[in-house]
């Protein structure tokens, strides 16, 4: 879709595809309900974005990233939230980005191999009352001194599942 004030919003249930690297530019995504964006190689198809904002906002809505690498090194990756228990799922996905950003309010969250790397800034927070967090085969790394990679905070959870294949790298001042 065209942007409108450096947003692409995506539509209702559609699944993009992205085949090769594709730079937006300044421009970030709006999700729609039931939106998918996927590439068939994480290691060749992209999404580039050079945005200070966030480059995934969704609130009240169900979508998906699947074999994607996906950065946005002077922003923010996800702004996500929900009140009826949506679902988020990461499949199979590198990124990169300033800050991981947050996950809030009643939401359903899986990470199937998602391995952010070079975050400068901030890891991925959680807030509100939270349906689930799944991470499966997941490799976090370069995360940089006084950073912590994944907060709960004050979150609370009805359920947290980490079953297995997950590595922190965690360097020194990182936690």
């Amino acid at each position: 879709p065209t942007p409108v004030g450096n947003v692409i919003t995506l539509a209702d249930n559609t699944t993009y595809r992205i085949d090769g690297s594709v730079n937006i530019g300044a421009n970030r995504f709006v999700l729609g309900s039931n939106t998918g964006i996927v590439g068939t190689n994480r290691f060749t198809d992209q999404i580039i974005s050079t945005t200070t904002g966030t480059l995934f906002t969704s609130t009240d809505v169900t979508w998906k990233l699947e074999e994607l690498f996906f950065m946005a090194t002077s922003g923010t990756l996800f702004d996500v939230s929900s009140t009826g228990g949506n679902t988020f799922v990461v499949t199979n996905c590198f990124c990169m980005g300033a800050n991981m950003g947050n996950i809030g309010g009643n939401m359903v969250t899986a990470f199937r191999s998602l391995s952010p790397i070079g975050v400068t800034g901030t890891g991925l927070t959680f807030t509100g009352a939270q349906q689930s967090f799944n991470m499966t085969n997941s490799l976090w790394r370069g995360f940089v001194s006084g950073q912590t990679m994944i907060d709960f905070g004050t979150a609370t959870f009805a359920r947290i599942q980490m079953p297995s294949g997950n590595r922190f790298v965690v360097d020194t001042g990182v936690t």
